[in-house]
């Protein structure tokens, strides 16, 4: 076994708007040398708010550091880094799934798909009981067709909005480290 040390830097942003304190841990490891003789940076960070950590580790980052690569890359590429498969929409469940029925009976219903009396048969049923609507694909079907689970109501899946909001902040909050980092490096040099 083989035991190396590494420097971490650690950021901790405060004060972030919707969110609770955050610490970051970013960690860049020895250049990697590729067999082609090229060099690529290899880098790790960790994100930690409210007693939940997320953490991602890259091989391949070229010539940037790790708060290079992660401050440049998409927030949706990064979300899925720390978070693999998560999908910013989940099925919708409860008074969101009835909602979503009965404006697709409303739909169906303008386009005269449905009679009157049809509609109002799905309506009730939508209505009956808004947890164990989420057992009927008999009302699936009726309503939604019959590869209803093809097109079943998403909604915003909420775990993803907040980890898309926490690397929004983590991207400004090392930018703005770095930043300060540089305008102090100018200080130092006058």
């Amino acid at each position: 076994m083989e035991v190396s040390t590494s420097t971490v830097n650690k950021l901790q942003l405060t004060a972030v708007e919707d969110l609770d304190p955050i610490s970051i841990y970013l960690e860049d490891f020895e250049p990697l040398v590729r067999r082609d003789k090229s060099v690529s940076n290899a880098g790790k960070i960790t994100i930690e708010c409210f007693g939940k950590s997320w953490s991602a580790y890259w091989g391949g980052m070229g010539a940037k550091n790790v708060s290079e690569f992660f401050t440049g890359a998409e927030v949706c590429y990064l979300v899925n880094c720390l978070d693999r498969g998560i999908s910013s929409t989940v099925n919708a469940e409860g008074e969101e799934l009835q909602s979503a029925l009965r404006a697709s009976i409303c739909e169906y219903r303008k386009s005269e798909s449905y009679t009157k009396s049809e509609a109002r048969a799905l309506f009730d049923r939508v209505d009956d009981d808004v947890y164990d609507i989420h057992c009927d694909s008999d009302l699936f079907s009726d309503v939604i067709g019959c590869e209803w689970w093809t097109d079943f109501p998403q909604v915003e899946n909420q775990k993803y909005v907040y980890l898309y909001l926490l690397v929004e902040a983590v991207q400004f909050g090392i930018n703005q480290a770095a930043q300060s980092a540089t305008l102090k490096g100018q200080n130092n040099e006058n």
